[in-house]
């Protein structure tokens, strides 16, 4: 997929950027504006949100995964999907299979991170909520406001407003779920560890040391922890992994600017406006449409 020029400065200048960007000074108060697109990966299905908000998908594409006829500016997904509109409105579907999550809190919202049957999100106020399945204590979320959320499939982690971190969930065999202290501007929730990263692009990794080996203390643009493994986008805009999990050992070459890891493969947007996606290709969901 290749991008006119215009977005191609745009990502450019947005190397730097964070996982999910968040602006104080949204005009309708929603999530910020798209001014580049974005891949979004999930359980056997990759996608493209591009600057206007419109989903393109490819791999997995049940018909009741079809997203509602809307503009986004931040989606996430791994089996069940949610977007939140410009103006902070929260959507979540397949409907029926949202179920066993429960029917999300009204409101508007900043940000949303979902995992299986469970969601996090925050609203305009910075307070966070959590929904879904009760196991594991994942949806009893702390008191306080917030600015970053990351759901995984046994802990959740957040970046409170003064940039602390808070992780809960009654799973912490591997200490997954106790983060270091510090002030972090970006957080990603793993299966086995967790990751966040700094005003100064240092990350910090916790939990099981064999499913990030080498990406803590490392600078880089941004982190994303995996079931089994870790990537950055170095400060440079190269890929690096690490872990035990051997379908993301080897990244694809060249700059990216923006990637987003699923259940057993990942996508990443080069600078170049193209896509790169990589692991498991169980349903095409490595082959971008022009890629």
């Amino acid at each position: 997929m290749h991008l006119k020029p215009l977005l191609l400065a745009l990502l450019l200048a947005a190397t730097g950027c964070r996982q999910t960007t968040r602006s104080d000074d949204q005009a309708d108060g929603g999530p910020p504006r798209l001014e580049y697109p974005r891949v979004v990966v999930g359980a056997g299905t990759s996608c493209l949100l591009d600057a206007a908000g419109r989903l393109s998908c490819w791999g997995r594409q049940p018909a009741s995964h079809q997203p509602p006829p809307r503009a986004f500016a931040l989606v996430d997904f791994e089996a069940r999907w949610c977007g939140l509109e410009r103006d902070g409105t929260l959507s979540c579907w397949p409907t029926a299979e949202m179920n066993d999550v429960g029917a999300f809190p009204p409101g508007r919202y900043l940000a949303v991170s979902t995992r299986w049957t469970r969601a996090c999100a925050i609203r305009l106020d910075r307070t966070l909520i959590c929904w879904g399945n009760p196991e594991a204590g994942m949806t009893n979320s702390p008191s306080g406001l917030f600015q970053d959320v990351s759901v995984g499939p046994s802990h959740v982690c957040a970046i409170r407003a003064d940039g602390t971190l808070a992780c809960w969930g009654e799973s912490n065999a591997y200490g997954q779920a106790s983060p270091p202290p510090g002030r972090f501007v970006q957080i990603s929730s793993g299966a086995l560890m967790s990751c966040a990263r700094n005003a100064d692009n240092r990350v910090a990794c916790w939990g099981a040391k064999e499913s990030f080996g080498s990406i803590h203390n490392r600078q880089a643009h941004s982190v994303h922890a995996g079931w089994k493994h870790t990537c950055v986008i170095e400060l440079d805009g190269t890929l690096s992994c690490a872990g035990t999990d051997d379908d993301f050992s080897h990244p694809p070459p060249g700059r990216f600017v923006q990637m987003d890891m699923g259940v057993g493969h990942a996508c990443a947007l080069r600078a170049d406006g193209t896509v790169a996606c990589w692991g498991r290709d169980e349903h095409g969901e490595t082959k971008p449409p022009g890629g």
